[in-house]
């Protein structure tokens, strides 16, 4: 287990440090409190004077109740939690796609695929050679614009589960979010602010992102001559009822729109505003009012009298 301490100095500025290290025979909450403690008070420093703490997404670390952060904030209730937002936000639409089986699937199998690609150098050689081809054609339709640094011919991506960077490009709206969240300089106003234009973003592509996706995904099925069936045509699914296995009838164009759409942002939303409490948004705002930069310009009485 590492430590690290982030503190003011004299000078009121922010510093951050390594401080120590601990081999931990166990990994509850409880025996972590334990360490941390011991390593503080071996070096006196007194962990009443803790107003701050973050740890990884991990539930014996965040849990609610009996994780670690919940046990100091049960001695020091102002010793807020808080996790590294651009990890929560990976961990947020990673858990989404998990919760729909067709979109976990779909990362499933593009694992795979990117997977075969990338270990076979040959295969890798005639991807590159087949993206130089597309880029000619689509610079000869004039659907491209030529310019330097542009359409270059990139390697595959990995979507991992911890790499932040990994489903954003995927993903689309997300990544703006993520890129700022990741920044030392963001501000944390403005990081707020994205988080908050995120999730209205995305509720607009529930409400009327479906036609404008349909139509792109039937555009390229066309240039790339594949088949596309009959929106109109029946789809099975299949539920778990109260007493046996029910099937419903939907058309195709149901099932992607509600079983797979609506779906996905339902859930993407649900973790989004789970993982972004309004409480630590909050916080993160109110803190401005405290930071030294322009000689304490954001310095606000009543807004640190707030919490």
């Amino acid at each position: 287990m590492a430590l690290v301490l982030r503190f003011v100095d004299k000078d009121g500025l922010i510093q951050e440090r390594f401080f120590d290290m601990r081999c931990v025979t166990s990994t509850t909450s409880l025996s972590l409190k334990e360490a941390v403690c011991d390593i503080l008070s071996r070096h006196n420093l007194d962990v009443s004077n803790l107003h701050g703490q973050g740890y990884n997404g991990a539930s014996n670390m965040r849990g609610e109740w009996n994780g670690l952060q919940a046990l100091f904030m049960k001695d020091r209730p102002y010793a807020y939690y808080i996790h590294c937002f651009a990890h929560i936000l990976q961990l947020a639409l990673v858990t989404a796609s998990r919760e729909v089986k067709p979109i976990h699937k779909f990362f499933e199998k593009l694992t795979f695929i990117v997977n075969a690609v990338c270990s076979s150098p040959k295969r890798h050689d005639e991807l590159q050679a087949t993206q130089l081809k597309e880029n000619e054609y689509l610079l000869e339709i004039e659907e491209i614009v030529p310019g330097k640094g542009a359409n270059q011919i990139g390697i595959v991506k990995r979507p991992t589960d911890t790499r932040w960077g990994s489903h954003f490009k995927i993903m689309g709206i997300t990544d703006v979010l993520c890129q700022a969240l990741q920044l030392q300089a963001q501000d944390v106003v403005n990081a707020m602010f994205l988080v908050h234009n995120t999730k209205t973003l995305i509720q607009q592509l529930r409400e009327d992102g479906w036609d404008k996706l349909l139509a792109n995904v039937r555009y390229f099925c066309v240039r790339h001559a594949i088949e596309i069936p009959d929106l109109d045509d029946l789809h099975s699914t299949t539920r778990f009822g109260r007493s046996r296995l029910e099937e419903n009838q939907v058309t195709i164009e149901h099932y992607f729109r509600v079983e797979i759409f609506f779906t996905t942002i339902d859930k993407q939303l649900q973790e989004l505003n789970s993982r972004f409490s309004e409480e630590a948004m909050d916080l993160l705002t109110l803190s401005c009012a405290l930071t030294p930069k322009d000689s304490y310009k954001a310095f606000d009485v009543d807004t640190i009298c707030t919490r």
